[in-house]
């Protein structure tokens, strides 16, 4: 059996993107129970480990902030290539269809679950968030590839 890898808060991985050879670096900021709320950094890919940067990492924003499913991180799929704390990050804001509301945000919380705000936004307003929900191993690297092209 596998070896299970522990990972912690402030751990950096890199996650690949789909049909593109390498990755993208991202930083753990929170577990909740299967999952880890990771933000995705810039749009240079990283063809190997041994390539990472962490300050050109830093000196970039994320590209996207998300809940995601960590069996690719336990099973060591995704790298750790270091850690950085998490002192404090900002408020997290994700969007979600309401069928009374249209566009409404959701506030990030430490489990995932998003806090009612009320808040309605247009369909134009949407790509200034990160979608409300957790994604996986599969499409994540799809929508990481969608963000890259799409520049």
């Amino acid at each position: 059996m596998a070896k299970r890898i522990k990972y912690h808060i402030g751990d950096i991985i890199l996650v690949p993107v789909c049909d593109m050879e390498g990755w993208l670096p991202a930083r753990i900021l929170r577990q909740y129970k299967a999952t880890a709320l990771i933000e995705v950094y810039g749009s240079d890919i990283i063809m190997e480990s041994s390539g990472f940067n962490k300050e050109k990492m830093f000196s970039q924003k994320p590209i996207l902030t998300m809940w995601c499913y960590d069996a690719v991180i336990k099973t060591g799929e995704w790298t750790i290539v270091g850690n950085e704390p998490v002192i404090q990050y900002e408020d997290i804001y994700f969007w979600t269809k309401d069928n009374s509301l249209g566009y409404i945000l959701l506030k990030g919380d430490e489990n995932g679950k998003g806090e009612f705000t009320g808040i309605a936004i247009s369909m134009e307003e949407i790509k200034n968030y990160n979608p409300y929900g957790i994604t996986n191993e599969f499409a994540l690297p799809e929508d990481l590839a969608k963000i890259i092209n799409s520049k």
